[in-house]
């Protein structure tokens, strides 16, 4: 069995689809206390919550894969997007592991703001001094049956010798010979007996005013939800509009969307808020499935 690591793994999202690609996970790092609790109940018990950056990749055991999330916040349109944000160089993190562990692939996830900055050209020339050779592609999960349109950049990189093929869509609005399958939709989701009055703790007045800004559109029956953002409902998102009126997800529903089963989520550590922020930053289970599988094949098939 290949064995795989995961840096900034969160609560475990990216973790818990290699997994099922059929990796074996030997460590991961995550800094929030809350998020690498909830990973140690939801994958297990190689997780050091520790900061990053102040470890040694020497004492970490080489591994054939690793995968990295770095905090996103920085380039992301539902924030700041702060060129002076300390987290947008947290990426260089991967690299200091990179050149001392030398996996044989390497993937990178982050929002597509990513590229308005520019970050992923450095990203890739920074794994190119380490001897890595790269491509990228934005991806969305809502294309692998994710029942949500979650647009993320995906920097891949290989050493000499091994290949990575991307992962071929499979689901679409309107199906076809290429992506067989229609989209995976959030109506079997949602909690229909929940009254159109939950708003998360924030007045429906307030709620529908917010709706009126920019800002992430309220998910509908019928299509993959939008975005889950890593707030409980507010004027950004994680809004649903419904027959009877729009209400706040759930998250319980925030979870479903992410690819999380309601056990997983009832087992999350911390408080609500920590609970959103876990689920909210996660990497679809759906979409991490199909990357890693695809790098578990250019492990299997070297160039």
């Amino acid at each position: 069995m290949y064995t795989a690591a995961d840096i900034f793994s969160g609560c475990g999202g990216f973790s818990l689809g290699m997994q099922a690609a059929g990796f074996d996970l030997r460590w991961a790092i995550e800094r929030d206390q809350h998020a690498a609790a909830s990973y140690r109940k939801l994958v297990g018990d190689h997780m050091s919550c520790v900061d990053v950056t102040q470890v040694d990749p020497h004492d970490f055991e080489p591994v054939d894969y690793l995968h990295a999330s770095p905090p996103c916040q920085g380039f992301s349109s539902a924030g700041k997007r702060d060129p002076n944000d300390v987290r947008n160089s947290l990426w260089q993190e991967v690299i200091r592991f990179a050149a001392v562990l030398k996996p044989k692939i390497i993937t990178l996830e982050n929002v597509p703001g990513m590229l308005t900055s520019g970050a992923h050209l450095d990203i890739i020339a920074a794994l190119e001094g380490v001897g890595y050779s790269c491509q990228w592609r934005k991806l969305d999960a809502a294309w692998y049956g994710v029942p949500q349109h979650r647009k993320r950049v995906i920097i891949v990189a290989t050493l000499p010798g091994y290949r990575y093929q991307w992962p071929m869509p499979t689901h679409a609005a309107k199906p076809d010979m290429f992506s067989p399958s229609p989209y995976v939709v959030i109506d079997g989701f949602v909690d229909m007996s929940l009254p159109c009055n939950y708003a998360n703790g924030i007045t429906v007045t307030a709620a529908l005013a917010g709706l009126k800004r920019p800002g992430i559109p309220p998910c509908k029956l019928g299509r993959p939800a939008y975005t889950i953002v890593a707030t409980p409902a507010h004027p950004s998102g994680n809004w649903l509009r419904l027959p009877q009126g729009f209400r706040g997800m759930t998250i319980q529903e925030g979870g479903a969307f992410q690819g999380f089963s309601a056990s997983q989520v009832a087992a999350l550590a911390g408080n609500v808020s920590s609970h959103w922020r876990q689920i909210g930053n996660a990497v679809p289970v759906g979409l991490a499935a199909v990357v890693a599988s695809s790098a578990r094949k250019g492990l299997e098939v070297t160039s």
